[in-house]
């Protein structure tokens, strides 16, 4: 592949995440993903390559909080002398609260990889996968496919009818509402995402997703309920 193509590749993958393709162009480019593997692996390449710059402008942000709290706290101790040491000690608790607060409030949620396999439901013959079976399949997946990809509202649709089926394990079952929870979240929907979050709260851990997850989770639903 030469460099023009690579570039208008590039450039076809970012005009996809931004929601700047028509449907004809979008149906395409979606079709394309499921059949070329290279086009797949640049794609999450980008993907990828956003978080990162994502989190460092967050990084970037809290430390010039940061730094601004320091030349507070330094000009507060030249001013007051004696009292030096308990502004420091406030001022220091006060920057790793907001530290805190920054990154359970922006960072993004990772969860853990999913199987890739057919055993979505249990007992399932893999061999003889029926077409209904498929569908559940593909729904999930094509879930996970768009909320990467930004299209909460067609990954809440799949995730959605992933849980339908009522045969699922629970492995796939947590996996599929943990991750609309992030797409309720994304859309703006706390509601529905601090319900579905009550539900796994009852449940046994089958698709753990790690405690620093889970408190951002809980934060991001509870300050977008207020906001």
């Amino acid at each position: 592949m030469n460099h023009s193509e690579s570039t208008k590749r590039l450039e076809t993958i970012e005009r996809y995440v931004e929601g700047q393709l028509d449907i004809h162009e979008k149906g395409v480019f979606e079709q394309r993903l499921q059949s070329d593997s290279t086009l797949q692996k640049d794609f999450d390449e980008y993907i990828q390559v956003v978080a990162m710059f994502r989190k460092l402008k967050i990084e970037n942000r809290v430390m010039s909080t940061l730094q601004q709290l320091e030349r507070q706290e330094t000009a507060v101790s030249k001013t007051i002398g004696k009292q030096n040491l308990w502004y420091r000690v406030v001022g220091t608790a006060l920057a790793a609260c907001l530290l805190f607060v920054l990154y359970i409030s922006f960072d993004s949620i990772q969860l853990p990889d999913v199987k890739n396999d057919f055993s979505i439901v249990r007992d399932i013959d893999i061999t003889a996968l029926s077409v209904d079976e498929k569908k559940t399949f593909g729904y999930f997946y094509t879930g996970k496919k768009a909320l990467t990809a930004g299209d909460f509202q067609g990954a809440i649709v799949n995730f959605q009818e992933f849980l339908k089926n009522k045969e699922l394990r629970p492995y796939f079952s947590q996996a599929a509402k943990w991750h609309l929870i992030l797409a309720y979240l994304h859309d703006n929907s706390p509601t529905k995402a601090q319900k579905l979050l009550s539900e796994l709260d009852d449940e046994n851990d089958s698709y753990p997703i790690g405690t620093v997850n889970k408190i951002k989770i809980r934060w991001q639903i509870f300050w977008r309920s207020i906001f």
